[in-house]
């Protein structure tokens, strides 16, 4: 299993090269290579006496193999010295390298990873430059994520330039004996038939195959349809390898840019559920933003540090911790993620003096003023969140109650306006919570269930309803509001819904409208008791 350490040992100063092994799985040639200076794993150590069971879910990234990407972030003239330091690491570590190339000219075609290098001639310098840096070594090599599929959006002479680059860089790499994946895109991109013909313009007939979902999310189970149809659609077929960094629970709706509730999937291994693939294997890094879309605040509220002005997502590459965490709380193996504190044991908050980020990471869009949470009310339904899905601080509403003040309401638009107490469950098909609101001039009592309203709705009354209360007791839930938080009445009760799981809830204040006009104001929130 540590062939490939001794072979590239460093003898008298000097680096021996390695024998071209091009026909065995790579994957299974020695142990796979985990990164001690991974971020998630220093992100461990940091919290492992504060914090251990947040410590356990960073160890799961940490303490798995991850993929080595080599790109314009290299200092030019450097790229030698860069490849050469991480291998002598790695082969002192008796394991296997694994990198990925990610340099091409036009680079994600100039959208959120755009770069690249800067003309044909500059990306053959550079892998010529990639290859003085293996001095021979042999690695497994992720080519270019993204370059084939993105053809279709090139025009020439941009797309023959890729084409023969990539025609080039995989003879090259192969003739220095690495196993080469060029990579294929995903199963939801382009029909299998016309992937492989795309793979194939580009060389792949000369490597050891290609390599799917990079940075993606589509399931284990799709991809090996798709990457086994892409094999009869090829002259030959060839052997692939699936990222399965953050495809544990599948795509969310057609989001790729940081969606929210994603997960870690399988733990990178050789045994795979099709001869044709060789591995499973974390490409992507978890934990590592995948740009700023410009809209991330209208879908989801992980990062703790969000403002409703500022960027949203780290710069694509940037190590993001409350993503990662989030992914690895909703793995489906190793440690679960726990549960906050008991609601009921929580005292109230008399002031928002601030947004505390350890209480609310899934904030964005409030402002502080005079000790209240005031959220504008806009059509991206701003939040202060405790967190979404499983990322952050849940709480257990078991024979307990969460209630919130609301001194002021938004003034009534044209279209739908809102102001709303949530208690969000984890989701199953859809969206689950117990809610207690208002809405155009009216008291809203509503059960969510995998996306099915069912509400209940009074005549609103801005004194006697000032106060909003969810409690549960002997298996009923009880919507309640009060003129003072000392005498409640009961507005509506009943056994909540089974997809519902009251121990382990999120609570948000929302506020939001449906419209044509300018926002209609402002949502006030006091005296939340968590």
């Amino acid at each position: 299993m540590s062939m490939i350490a001794r072979r590239g040992a460093v003898t008298n100063g000097r680096k021996r090269a390695l024998p071209k092994v091009l026909s065995d799985n790579p994957f299974t040639t020695a142990p796979f290579y985990i990164n001690p200076e991974n971020p998630a794993r220093t992100e461990a150590n940091s919290l492992r006496t504060s914090d251990p069971d947040r410590a356990a879910q960073f160890d799961k990234i940490g303490d798995s193999p991850v993929a080595i990407w080599a790109g314009d972030w290299i200092p030019l003239g450097t790229e030698a010295a860069w490849i050469d330091e991480r291998m002598d690491k790695i082969q002192l570590a008796s394991a296997l390298p694994v990198f990925v190339l990610y340099n091409i000219p036009y680079r994600d075609n100039g959208s959120y990873s755009g770069g690249g290098a800067t003309s044909a001639d500059a990306y053959r310098t550079w892998i010529g430059n990639i290859l003085t840096g293996f001095a021979g070594r042999p690695s497994v090599i992720i080519l270019e994520p993204d370059a084939v599929p993105l053809l279709t959006g090139l025009v020439e002479p941009q797309r023959s330039e890729r084409v023969t680059l990539l025609n080039e860089t995989v003879i090259r790499l192969r003739d220095a004996g690495h196993h080469v994946y060029l990579d294929g895109g995903h199963s939801n991109w382009h029909p299998a038939p016309q992937m492989a013909a795309l793979l194939e313009e580009c060389g792949v007939q000369n490597g050891r195959g290609f390599s799917l979902n990079v940075s993606n999310f589509r399931t284990t189970g799709d991809t090996i349809t798709f990457g086994d149809s892409v094999n009869t659609n090829l002259s030959a077929a060839k052997k692939y390898v699936i990222d399965t960094s953050r495809n544990g629970v599948g795509p969310h709706e057609s989001d790729y840019i940081n969606p929210p509730g994603r997960a870690l999937g399988e733990q990178p291994t050789a045994t795979t559920a099709s001869v044709g693939c060789d591995a499973y294997f974390w490409v992507k890094a978890p934990g590592e933003s995948d740009g700023d879309d410009g809209s991330y605040q209208t879908h989801s509220g992980e990062d703790g540090t969000a403002t409703a002005t500022g960027t949203i997502a780290p710069t694509a590459g940037s190590w993001w911790a409350n993503y990662g965490y989030g992914l690895a709380a909703r793995s489906a193996w190793g440690p679960a993620a726990p549960v906050s504190s008991n609601a009921k044991t929580a005292t109230v908050t008399s002031d928002f003096t601030s947004l505390d980020t350890t209480k609310f990471p899934g904030s964005f869009g409030a402002a502080i003023v005079s000790g209240r949470a005031q959220i504008a009310t806009d059509s991206t339904y701003p939040r202060v969140s405790t967190g979404t899905d499983s990322t952050a601080v849940r709480y257990d509403l078991t024979e307990s109650s969460v209630f919130v003040e609301v001194p002021t309401v938004p003034n009534i638009g044209t279209g739908t306006t809102s102001a709303f107490l949530q208690l969000e469950a984890p989701a199953g098909t859809g969206v689950n919570s117990v809610e207690v609101g208002w809405q155009n001039g009216s008291l809203i009592l509503r059960e969510l269930v995998n996306g099915t309203y069912n509400d209940l709705s009074l005549a609103y009354s801005l004194t006697q309803h000032r106060w909003w209360r969810i409690r549960h007791s002997s298996g009923t839930v009880f919507w309640e509001t009060s003129p003072d938080k000392s005498s409640w009445t009961v507005q509506r009760q009943k056994s909540p819904d089974a997809a519902i799981d009251l121990t382990k809830v999120a609570i948000a204040l929302v506020s939001g409208f449906y419209g044509t006009e300018t926002s209609p104001g402002v949502a006030e929130f006091d005296n939340l008791n968590i």
